[in-house]
């Protein structure tokens, strides 16, 4: 390119080619997977709609609503307020709509790190090679909006730790805010952010030189999310009688606890031995066990579902208690099959009649990818290194750590740096061990809202190391001559 032309090239097309180009792709890859798909809806999709329509009328209530929180149920209403109620192509439309500001988080998030807007870019579109992430978008459930505004959070707070302003710190709540109550499981996120940006900027000298500021940017943000969540918890309680916040923790751990069942104690004798006879009938598999059997539990016993959860919680917490290494065996396994579980029954099959029939299909987008050579070609190899393989997913969580460490030495003269590093695998780390801890079901699922986190957060931390190698290398060469 001449000077000439050069000169007659705006100065903010020049400076920013990198991001524009950026742009053309999420453009490009986001137009092609959207007419390439169709809504893959879920029967869990059923009970977010029915939120959603009576939220349209002005009311939360409905299967469910004790339970969750109304981030995801207000998306799908106002996408039913445009498109008509049930209508999920307007709600996939929304998702991928949405879901095109996820490679510019990425980089917002990542530039002050990598001092490269050409590297910037580069871990921002590395979310563009997982087709995971990107097929999520075209399924009804909580988990794309839940990675978008995660993604969201971190950026925001890590911006609002430069800032240092009231507008900021308020800003940084309300997002983290809006990430709790899309999904409810984020709920103590807060907690550790607030935690690490204290830590981590008293660490420095110039932070504790400041320390009142910084005592007060992060006590905004505390408050503002801990007062959001106890208000929504109140207004959930008061219409539901339940909420998310407050829901029977331990009833939710069944998924780990009612594989060693059979050692409750007498006192709990009626639930133990109907639970004990049901895993057997369902041939040991305890997922979700308590769903399928909880009419059959009421039922023999008498009791309200309310009662029924309310001795699963206390039947839990003894077996917890009790039998802290078969707990921690199980939850060690959930943490592994987190990671390398596939995530195929989400965005690659389909159930075309509903929930039940057991007739499953592969997805439009499975197939249109799968058909088309330059799709098969980039989204085949990455499928081949890395998501068919599950030996290497589970390294996955030290390889992080190993870099997260390396990136933090490389960037220890910057706190904001550092702060970014440590906040970003501690989101990572936070989302799979709750889910660890909880659950012992649908790991390929429940690992999708931090899945394109971290697989940009990796590249972005090798992009790095790389970077100040060639820097040094040249730093060295120069010196030589």
């Amino acid at each position: 390119m001449g000077p000439g032309l050069q000169e007659r090239i705006p100065a903010p097309l020049r400076r920013h080619w990198p991001l524009i180009v950026l742009g053309f792709a999420t453009a490009i890859v986001q137009f092609w997977f959207f007419l390439a798909s169709e809504p893959n809806v879920f029967p869990d999709s059923a009970t977010y709609s029915g939120l959603a329509k009576n939220l349209m009328q002005g009311r939360w209530s409905g299967h469910g609503a004790g339970a969750l929180t109304p981030g995801y149920p207000a998306m799908l209403a106002l996408a039913f307020s445009f498109g008509g109620e049930d209508n999920w192509h307007a709600v996939v439309a929304v998702q991928f709509l949405l879901g095109s500001a996820t490679p510019f988080l990425f980089y917002w998030l990542y530039r002050p790190l990598l001092r490269s807007r050409v590297l910037a870019a580069l871990a921002g579109g590395a979310f563009l090679l997982d087709r995971v992430s990107l097929g999520l978008q075209t399924v009804p459930l909580t988990e794309p909006l839940a990675a978008l505004t995660l993604t969201l959070a971190l950026a925001v707070f890590v911006w609002s730790a430069r800032k240092k302003t009231w507008l900021s710190a308020i800003i940084a709540g309300l997002t983290l805010l809006l990430n709790y109550l899309v999904r409810p499981s984020f709920q103590l996120l807060y907690v550790v952010l607030v935690t690490v940006g204290v830590v981590v900027e008293l660490s420095y000298r110039d932070g504790r030189a400041r320390w009142r500021q910084i005592a007060a940017h992060y006590a905004v943000i505390f408050l503002m999310v801990f007062a959001g969540a106890r208000l929504w918890s109140w207004f959930s309680v008061v219409s539901t009688g339940s909420s998310a916040a407050t829901i029977n923790v331990y009833a939710q751990m069944i998924n780990h606890t009612g594989n060693f069942m059979h050692l409750a104690p007498d006192k709990h004798a009626r639930i133990r031995d109907i639970y004990v006879r049901e895993l057997k009938a369902a041939g040991g598999n305890n997922a979700n066990l308590l769903i399928k059997i909880l009419g059959t539990l009421m039922n023999e016993t008498g009791m309200t579902r309310e009662e029924v959860e309310r001795e699963i919680g206390e039947i839990s917490r003894y077996l917890v208690w009790h039998h802290p290494f078969l707990y921690l065996e199980q939850v060690w396994r959930s943490w592994q099959r987190l990671w390398s579980d596939n995530s195929q029954y989400i965005t690659d099959m389909t159930d075309p009649d509903g929930s039940g029939t057991g007739r499953i299909e592969i997805t439009r987008l499975f197939r249109n990818i799968v058909t088309n050579p330059l799709t098969r070609g980039v989204y085949g190899f990455v499928e081949r290194v890395l998501w068919a393989n599950p030996g290497l997913l589970r390294l996955i969580p030290w390889v992080l750590v190993v870099l997260a460490v390396a990136g933090c030495w490389l960037r220890r003269d910057e706190p904001f740096s550092v702060l970014a590093i440590i906040c970003v695998i501690g989101a990572i780390f936070y989302h799979m061990g709750i889910h660890a801890l909880m659950q012992f079901t649908e790991f390929g699922r429940y690992k999708l809202p931090v899945q394109a986190l971290w697989f940009t957060f990796g590249l972005m931390l090798l992009l790095l190391i790389m970077s100040e190698a060639v820097t040094a290398w040249r730093r060295h060469q120069a010196q030589r001559e």
